[in-house]
């Protein structure tokens, strides 16, 4: 009786540190990527699109109370990656963002003509023609 004892021990154990092991992995896993779509600040701000951690995350759309949109990339709440941000005055700005700035290879046009096109580097202008 004695072993039948220690073999349940043995497995119940072997049982709970595999269920531990399951949770600890579960736990350590990015948080998962879901679609939310979202009037803040009293409807001044309307986001559609990704959301990681409460952030915006991926593709989305987001626009502002003057009728100004961005729709791109976002990654920790800023613009982020390629995007377009078009202003209720008609000018587009198309390009690549970081951190919520314009950063890369940048297009600005206005009503279908373009009137400029240039390098944008940590929000300097650096080459443009």
């Amino acid at each position: 009786m004695f072993i039948v004892k220690g073999l349940k021990r043995s497995y119940f154990e072997a049982i709970s540190i595999v269920v531990i092991l399951i949770f600890a992995i579960i736990s350590m896993m990015p948080s998962a990527n879901h679609n939310a779509y979202l009037k803040l600040n009293n409807g001044k701000l309307i986001y559609s699109g990704g959301m990681i951690d409460n952030k915006f995350s991926g593709e989305g759309k987001l626009i502002f109370k003057n009728h100004d949109y961005y729709v791109g990339n976002f990654k920790n709440g800023e613009f982020d990656g390629s995007g377009k941000f078009v202003s209720h005055e008609k000018w587009i700005l198309t390009g690549n963002f970081e951190k919520g700035e314009p950063n890369g290879n940048e297009k600005m046009s206005n009503k279908g003509k373009n009137f400029f096109n240039g390098v944008v580097k940590d929000g300097s202008l650096t080459y443009a023609n």
